[in-house]
């Protein structure tokens, strides 16, 4: 039952209008990329660039598609990365969140269960789910990093950040690929405990905003006013908004020596998310079997 689920899910329209979405962001910051490339390029050709000549040429050789990713995570200007922050956030809420409460009134949620368990229906739906989501993160970051290369070039040797740490090549694939699981923990977490908060709320609409509110407004709103009275609670309540909900790839990119315990600091949001699936996860069954009764 999973796997036909999972196969409708991947071969509907809303896989394609995601993905061009998420890609349509990606253009949009490796353009802004590629001009800044330019603009260095101009300022060596004309003999304005400040300081020294070696560096700024530096600088433009390692202007390549590992630049451009960099970029499309980590600009401040474009911002590109929040924006895709929230989009896919407002994506599992419009397309799955509300999947259990659509059967229940639509009946098909009855006929399913007369022939299993509503448990057994929650791990199908949660499974078939969380496959997707993978797969569609997989496709959007290697489309990416090509999209990326085919603009920027691809990078002959490794990546330097600035005066930092020196990247080989073989591990920026590992940056690529901590994008994609990154992605794939970070919303299916998010999705699990969205879902399990169904069985409680029995409104559609709200059901299809729950992670934006969970994971968008609540946390922005209350960071800003916890965090501003109380600055001492600020590096957690950060961990929580949108903008440092980019944790791993900063941890991958900018602080290569974190230690584990560290890592695990900087994911509070999906980690509080796993573990509040799992606190509720039993209730939600005994719920959401007394709700189809």
């Amino acid at each position: 039952m999973a796997k036909l689920m999972y196969k409708q899910l991947l071969f509907s329209k809303h896989t394609v209008f995601i993905l061009l979405i998420l890609l349509a962001t990606s253009v949009l910051s490796f353009g802004y990329s590629f001009m800044s490339r330019l603009m260095w390029i101009n300022l060596v050709e004309t003999g304005t660039y400040g300081g020294s000549l070696e560096r700024t040429l530096e600088l433009i050789e390692n202007y390549n598609g590992t630049q451009f990713i960099r970029e499309m995570w980590f600009n401040p200007v474009t911002e590109a990365a929040v924006l895709k922050i929230i989009l896919l956030i407002a994506w599992i809420g419009v397309y799955f969140t509300a999947q259990l409460q659509i059967e229940r009134e639509n009946g098909f949620g009855n006929l399913v269960i007369t022939r299993s368990s509503y448990a057994e229906r929650f791990r199908n739906i949660l499974l078939s789910q969380t496959l997707y989501i993978v797969t569609v993160m997989f496709v959007y970051v290697f489309l990416s990093v090509l999209l990326a290369f085919l603009v920027g070039g691809v990078p002959s040797t490794g990546f330097r950040l600035g005066d930092g740490d020196y990247i080989g090549r073989l591990s920026l694939l590992g940056t690529y690929f901590a994008q994609f699981v990154w992605l794939s923990v970070m919303l299916s977490a998010f999705n699990a405990f969205s879902l399990v908060c169904s069985a409680w709320i029995r409104h559609k609409l709200l059901l299809r905003i729950l992670p934006f509110l969970l994971y968008i407004i609540i946390p922005d709103v209350v960071g800003t006013i916890i965090g501003n009275t109380f600055p001492a609670t600020a590096p957690i309540l950060w961990r929580y908004v949108s903008g440092g909900l980019i944790s791993l790839l900063e941890f991958v990119f900018f602080q290569p020596h974190l230690t584990a315990l560290q890592a695990l600091f900087s994911h509070l949001g999906v980690v509080t998310s796993l573990v509040a699936f799992l606190i509720l996860y039993r209730p939600h069954i005994k719920k959401g079997s007394v709700n189809y009764l």
